[in-house]
């Protein structure tokens, strides 16, 4: 066993140190920091200490919510056997369709995809497993997060090796695995772990096995099964791209979010400045009262202002930005929804212009 877990764990490295892998955990990071409304940790220095987060909406996630919600429906489930010409295929067929429709019952595959769509469309990729339920003695489909999922397809796109990299504390896994609680509490050199300390829990298949270990423990193994299938039991469906990193629809369309939103905070900056301009008064007046319904005394009463700072007007209006997003998502989204898309978008821009 501890000769497999060596070998599990260099192919575990391999998996997370691939060019392409670490492309894409980049891209992933980025996209989920913007739509989780954390754009100012990505970029720390265009944003002040006094307007810390971004003040405009977060088009990124509604679109990407949007979408989701578009394309997660199930299709229609139409099996087939042998030629479909007599009787008894058209029976075999309506039993596999009772099977089919009985497994995404069970496994509750029409709420999980809306995950499935998300992850697919906003991070290039959607992953699928197929575990055993022996409770109701039948598969179960589950759709993996793409947050932390290293894989490796072979030519003819079938998974050969899948992991998935999660953070868990020191005393939820010891509640989770009592028979390893001590190995789980106890630190590599000698003093016992924090119950809040985190640590990597990292789950990897492939077509001879299933692991569950801990890196910072020892690579202590929690759980291990033979694969029996022979195959790996994840399906991984990817964006369709020529390049070798798969790209989500999102992913130029951050650094138009950011401009969106250090535009919002110049023109915050220049409104501020605006009111709060200088006031010219003449030279006759000696004394200048502040507050609602002060009094100035002068004799040239038309000459008391504020200094015009010669702030263009387009700087308050709404931004064409807003409308680049709006294209660039539409132009990103899948063909079965950009019509909709593209239609949202238009009935945005009169308003706009108009405003």
């Amino acid at each position: 066993m501890q000769s497999d877990i060596r070998d599990i764990c260099r192919r575990v490295d391999e998996l997370r140190g691939a060019p392409a892998a670490l492309r894409r955990v980049r891209n992933i990071d980025q996209v989920r920091l913007v739509r989780r409304g954390d754009i100012d940790m990505l970029f720390p220095d265009l944003f002040a200490d006094d307007m810390p987060k971004s003040v405009v909406a977060n088009l990124i996630d509604v679109a990407a919510r949007n979408i989701a919600e578009k394309v997660a429906a199930l299709p229609a489930l139409a099996c087939a056997a042998g030629n479909m010409v007599t009787a008894t295929d058209e029976a075999r067929a309506t039993k596999k369709n009772k099977i089919g429709s009985y497994y995404w019952s069970e496994s509750n595959l029409a709420e999980q995809m809306f995950e499935a769509a998300d992850g697919y469309n906003a991070y290039s990729f959607a992953a699928f497993v197929v575990e055993p339920d022996f409770k109701k003695n039948c598969p179960m489909i589950r759709v993996e997060s793409p947050f932390g999922a290293y894989y490796r397809r072979d030519r003819f796109r079938r998974t050969t090796q899948f992991a998935k990299v999660k953070y868990a504390t020191v005393g939820e896994l010891a509640a989770l695995y009592p028979d390893h609680a001590t190995q789980i509490l106890l630190d590599d050199n000698g003093p016992r772990r924090s119950d809040n300390a985190t640590v990597e829990l990292i789950s990897y298949y492939d077509d001879c096995c299933k692991v569950v270990y801990v890196p910072q423990c020892r690579n202590l193994v929690l759980a291990y099964a033979k694969n029996l299938l022979t195959r790996c039991p994840v399906v991984i469906a990817e964006r369709w791209d020529l390049e070798d990193t798969k790209r989500g629809a999102y992913d130029d369309v951050v650094y138009v979010q950011l401009a969106r939103a250090v535009m919002a905070l110049f023109q915050l900056k220049g409104a501020q400045q605006a009111v709060e301009a200088p006031i010219a008064v003449p030279d006759d007046v000696n004394e200048v009262n502040l507050g609602p319904d002060a009094i100035m005394r002068t004799q040239n009463p038309q000459a008391i202002r504020r200094v015009n700072l010669e702030l263009p007007q387009q700087v308050f209006a709404n931004s064409p930005l807003r409308v680049i997003v709006s294209r660039a998502v539409a132009d990103f989204a899948p063909r079965a929804v950009r019509p909709s898309v593209q239609a949202e978008a238009e009935t945005k821009r009169p308003a706009e212009r108009a405003s």
